[in-house]
């Protein structure tokens, strides 16, 4: 991964200074390959257990933060 890529990841911990520890060790998180980022309101977006979902060849990721992304799911 390079500065600027767009990645999924798994926050680990939040730091006294506001930063953020990420974890990518699983498979499923990673550098993201060119979809469509959607930005809305984080109420609009529903906690639950698993915020990656995929509806026939369309990727659908869903963030606490409100960013949504789709794609066709490849990944490197």
């Amino acid at each position: 991964m390079q500065e600027g890529d767009l990645i999924v990841a798994e926050v680990h911990s939040v730091n006294n200074d506001k930063t953020y520890n990420l974890h990518t060790r699983n498979p499923k998180y990673g550098r993201l390959e060119p979809g469509k980022l959607v930005e809305a309101s984080h109420r609009q977006i529903k906690r639950q257990k698993h915020h990656l979902l995929s509806i026939g060849k369309v990727g659908l990721i869903f963030g606490n933060n409100g960013h949504m992304y789709l794609s066709n799911f490849r990944r490197n």
